[in-house]
C-alpha cells in the first residue's frame, strides 16, 4: 500500500480543491511524497461555451459608467460576444465586445484579477477572447475586471448584457454589475460533469518529470554582513541526481551567479548520497537581498527548479543585524520590483505579492504571500497593515494566515477581546509582535487571527 499526505495548498496543485480538478501523479517512478511530483488535471478541454443574458434597470445615473466582471474566488474563465444594450436600440456599449481588436484601452483587470487579459485563438469558433483569471475573490474596490461603456448608463433605463462564457479552473461562479450594483447577476457556469482520468493513463503524465526538489532552508535565517549562507534541499531522481546548484543574484533583472550543491557527507550535508544538498552562498554586504533558487538534473538530463516558477519566481533572504527586542520580531522581505509594485498599485488592491517571512531570526518561510489590510476606511492609515499567507504545508506554527494590526496596540481594542473571552464568545488569537519591513523598524504590531 502506498500513502501520501498531502495538502490543498501551498507547494501542491491549487485547483485540486474541490476546484474541479483532480491531484494527478505526473511521473510514477519519482517519490510520491513531494508537491513537486503531482499537478492538477486540466479540465478545460471538457468544458463548453454557454450564452448567457439577462436585463436590467439603473435605478440612479451611476457615478462611473462601467460594468464589472468578477470571480467570486480562485478560477479562470473565458468571456466572448459581449454586448450591452440599452432597451429599444441596436448600439453595443461594449467597445470590441468580440475581443478582434487588440484595442483594450476600455479595460482595466486589477487586484485578484489583474493577471485578466485579451487571448487570441481561445474564444467561440477559435476567435480571440477575454480571459478572466482570478487569484482570489473579486470585490467592490479594487479587485475586478472593468469595462468603461462607450455611452453613459442613465436613470430609469433599462440594459440587456449578453456574452458567451466558458469555465477553465477554479471558482465557477462569475458576478457581473455596474458601478453602483445595478444590472447585478451571478452566473454559475457548467463545469464538466467526468473529471480526471479514471481508469486511464493520468492526463499530467510526463515520461520524466526530473528530480523532485523539496525542503529547501537556509542557515542562518538572518545572515549578518561577513556571514556565509548554506542552504539545504532534498532531491532526489529514480534516475539519479547527476548535479544541483544554486541559481543567485541580488536584484532584478537577474544576472543569476552559480554555487554548486553537494550530498557528499563534506559540506555539511549529512550523509553521502542521503538526499540532503548542501551549499554555500557568499558573504554579502548589510541590507542586502539575495534572490535564489535551486536547480538539478537528473541522469537523463531532465533539469528540474525550486520553487515552482522559478527564475522569475524566487526564494529571497536579507542580510541584516539581528535586532534586540522582547517581543517577537517578525521580518517581511520583498525583493525591490515587488517592494514598488505593493507601494504603487492600487491601495485596495488584495492580489498577494510574494515575499519571506522570518520569525524571531530563528525560522523563515519562503514565497508567503503579502498585502496591505484594512476597510476601505482604515487600509489608507499609516504605518499600514499587513495581511500575510503562508503555505499551507509549511505552516507557521499551525496557521496558514494572520493580520497584522495597528489597531492592536490600542488597549480599547485588546479589552474587548478579553471581555468576550471572559464571556466565552469567539474571539481572536492575538498578541504583541514588532515588525521589520525590509530590513527596517515598521512598528509595533498585534498579530490577530
Amino acid at each position: 500500500m502506498d500513502e501520501v499526505k498531502y495538502c490543498d495548498g501551498g507547494r501542491w496543485p491549487q485547483w485540486a480543491d474541490g476546484m474541479g480538478s483532480s491531484l494527478e501523479l505526473i511521473d510514477p517512478t519519482q517519490d510520491n511524497g513531494v508537491p513537486a511530483a503531482w499537478a492538477a488535471s486540466d479540465e478545460s478541454a471538457g468544458s463548453s461555451w454557454v450564452g448567457v443574458a439577462y436585463t436590467g434597470a439603473c435605478r440612479t445615473v451611476p457615478r462611473e459608467s462601467e460594468l464589472h466582471f468578477l470571480l467570486l474566488d480562485a478560477g479562470e474563465c473565458l468571456i466572448d460576444n459581449l454586448a450591452v444594450r440599452p432597451a429599444g436600440s441596436a448600439d453595443n456599449l461594449a467597445l470590441n465586445g468580440d475581443f478582434e481588436t487588440t484595442d483594450m484601452s476600455r479595460w482595466r483587470m486589477t487586484g485578484t484579477h489583474e493577471n485578466s487579459g485579451r487571448e487570441a485563438g481561445a474564444g467561440v469558433g477559435g476567435t480571440a477572447c477575454l480571459r478572466i483569471a482570478a487569484t482570489g475573490a473579486g470585490d467592490n474596490r479594487a479587485n475586478a475586471v472593468e469595462l468603461d461603456t462607450t455611452a453613459a448608463f442613465a436613470a430609469g433605463v433599462s440594459y440587456t448584457v449578453s456574452f458567451d462564457a466558458r469555465w477553465l479552473r477554479g471558482c465557477n461562479v462569475l458576478h457581473t454589475r455596474n458601478f453602483d450594483y445595478d444590472l447585478m447577476h451571478t452566473h454559475k457556469l457548467p463545469m464538466p460533469s467526468r473529471t480526471g482520468t479514471p481508469g486511464a493513463r493520468n492526463s499530467v503524465w510526463r515520461a520524466n518529470l526530473g528530480p523532485v526538489i523539496s525542503g529547501v532552508t537556509q542557515s542562518p535565517v538572518a545572515p549578518q554582513a561577513g556571514a556565509q549562507v548554506r542552504v539545504f534541499a532534498h532531491i532526489s531522481d529514480s534516475d539519479g541526481v547527476a548535479a544541483a546548484a544554486l541559481y543567485y543574484a541580488t536584484a532584478r533583472p537577474a544576472s543569476f551567479q552559480t554555487a554548486l550543491l553537494w550530498d557528499d557527507g563534506a559540506h555539511d550535508d549529512g550523509g553521502a548520497g542521503d538526499g540532503l544538498w548542501a551549499g554555500l552562498l557568499p558573504a554579502m554586504p548589510d541590507a542586502t537581498k539575495v534572490l535564489f533558487y535551486v536547480q538539478a538534473r537528473d541522469g537523463q538530463g531532465a533539469v528540474s527548479r525550486f520553487p515552482d516558477g522559478a527564475p522569475a519566481r524566487t526564494c529571497l533572504y536579507q542580510v541584516r543585524a539581528i535586532p534586540a527586542s522582547r517581543l517577537h520580531v517578525y521580518s517581511l522581505i520583498m525583493d525591490d520590483d515587488n517592494t514598488v509594485e505593493l507601494e504603487t498599485r492600487p491601495l485596495h488592491s488584495n492580489a498577494l505579492i510574494d515575499g519571506t517571512l522570518v520569525f524571531n531570526d530563528s525560522e523563515i518561510y519562503y514565497n508567503a504571500g503579502l498585502r496591505y489590510r484594512g476597510s476601505p476606511w482604515q487600509r489608507g492609515g499609516w504605518p499600514r497593515m499587513f495581511r500575510v499567507k503562508i503555505n499551507e504545508d509549511e505552516p507557521f506554527h499551525g496557521m496558514t494566515s494572520f493580520n497584522l494590526s495597528r489597531y492592536g496596540v490600542r488597549q480599547h481594542e485588546r479589552t474587548a477581546y478579553y471581555v468576550h473571552r471572559l464571556m466565552g464568545s469567539p474571539s481572536s488569537f492575538q498578541f504583541y509582535t514588532r515588525v521589520q519591513l525590509n530590513g527596517a523598524h515598521y512598528g509595533t504590531f498585534e498579530h490577530i487571527q
